[in-house]
């Protein structure tokens, strides 16, 4: 095995938000831009009432991934804090609406 590889751990080469529901909990791949909301057109669709149909984008950036809520009814909450734009680091707690998910950052 390589030298600082520890055997059964998992590294993703892409970011993702694991949702905190469900077995196995979905997980969603992170593209350049995603968009997130209620309606099908979005990258990642919620069809929850409390997800707004346009509810926020994650974008990556040349800093990392950026999530921004797009004025949705229930608010975008990141570690229990409302926000309009938050950077994300790995292990955040993301919210939208009543929907729960971590945001890992991939390598």
């Amino acid at each position: 095995m390589p030298e600082g590889v520890i055997e059964g751990t998992v590294v993703a080469k892409f970011a993702r938000l694991i949702a905190q529901e469900g077995t196995p909990p979905p997980e969603y791949q992170l593209g350049p831009r995603t968009a997130i909301g209620r309606v099908k057109e979005n990258e990642i669709s919620i069809p929850k009432p409390s997800v707004s149909r346009k509810h926020a984008v994650i974008a990556q950036t040349p800093e990392g991934y950026v999530i921004t809520d797009l004025d949705s009814g229930n608010g975008t909450f990141v570690n229990d804090e409302r926000v309009k734009t938050r950077k994300l680091k790995d292990g955040d707690r993301v919210r939208l609406g009543d929907r729960a998910f971590v945001f890992r950052a991939g390598r």
